[in-house]
């Protein structure tokens, strides 16, 4: 009788839910953090940014970076300063899908335990300018809750520099 009251404990979570009941919920993801890695990059071998390396985090409900299906949508807004409304218009836009497991070996940093997307863009920034990154992950499931991070970018780049290169 012993081992019925120690299975049925070990069925159980610290909440009274069973393990089972749980499980879907302890594969998702609760929070992505955009990391302070993420920056305004050249991906090619110049020195002009070419786009923006965002790199993110999804954090299941135990504080652990997992991995998360789903579509990202990454969205680049000019930065308004004093003010509680800090996303101004609305400048870039991505979206990115991670549907796959050719995706995940895309995106997927094995080291870091975080997604790195390269994300060119169609049109330059201001260089010395601060802007509002905005990512909203998109969970397969319609009944899964969408989640968010902001972060600030500071695109600070040695102007002089730039036109140096921009001359040649």
């Amino acid at each position: 009788m012993a081992g019925v009251g120690l299975l049925f404990a070990l069925g159980c979570a610290q909440d009274g839910a069973s393990l089972s009941d749980q499980a879907p919920r302890l594969y998702q993801p609760k929070q992505i953090e955009i990391l302070p890695f993420t920056k305004i990059r050249s991906f090619d071998d110049d020195e002009i940014p070419d786009g923006v390396e965002v790199v993110l985090r999804p954090v299941d409900a135990m504080g652990d970076a997992m991995k998360a299906y789903g579509r990202y949508h990454v969205e680049m807004y000019e930065y308004q300063k004093a003010t509680a409304q800090r996303a101004g218009e609305r400048l870039l836009f991505w979206q990115v899908q991670v549907n796959s497991v050719a995706d995940q070996r895309r995106y997927w940093d094995r080291i870091t335990r975080t997604y790195q997307f390269q994300l060119a863009w169609d049109r330059p920034l201001v260089p010395n300018e601060k802007y509002l990154l905005h990512v909203t992950y998109f969970p397969p499931a319609e009944e899964q809750r969408r989640l968010y991070a902001e972060h600030v970018l500071d695109f600070r780049v040695p102007v002089d520099r730039l036109r140096e290169v921009w001359r040649q």
